[in-house]
């Protein structure tokens, strides 16, 4: 679904709140990225090297809900299928590492998983050890 445009090429679902003239369009970010990843000398100078929009994201940083969570998982699509019924290239989560980041900035290790059974689909415990570890997960969208 293609968001509805407003004057200035700013998507509709700009957050209330943010300053629309700290928000770049689609194409200036496009723009920005592809001068940084060539830093071509028909580039600007101030466009040849990384863009932070340090107030920008020093806002939204504020809102976030602390304890932050990170998770790092680790998946496996083989060519052929280990398991009955699958297909080639299925993909199987078999490890996963959860850290969280608390309002001290204090890191924590909070749980780990390595599957090392080969008799049951990976991807069904790793998702039992995930719900143990972070609860039910709610998404946005579809």
């Amino acid at each position: 679904m293609q968001s509805q445009k407003r004057s200035g090429g700013m998507p509709n679902e700009v957050r209330k709140g943010v300053d629309p003239k700290k928000i770049i369009t689609r194409a200036q970010r496009q723009f920005y990225q592809i001068c940084t990843r060539k830093r071509e000398s028909t580039c600007p100078s101030e466009r040849r090297s990384y863009i932070v929009r340090k107030d920008a994201l020093q806002s939204e940083m504020r809102t976030w809900k602390y304890p932050l969570h990170f998770i790092d998982f680790e998946t496996i699509a083989p060519a052929l299928p280990h398991f009955s019924g699958d297909s080639p290239y299925d993909s199987y989560a078999f490890q996963l590492s959860h850290h969280t980041l608390d309002e001290d900035h204090e890191v924590k290790h909070s749980s780990e998983f390595l599957n090392t059974r080969y008799d049951t689909r990976p991807s069904i415990e790793f998702l039992d050890a995930l719900y143990e570890s972070i609860g039910p997960i709610l998404t946005e969208g579809g």
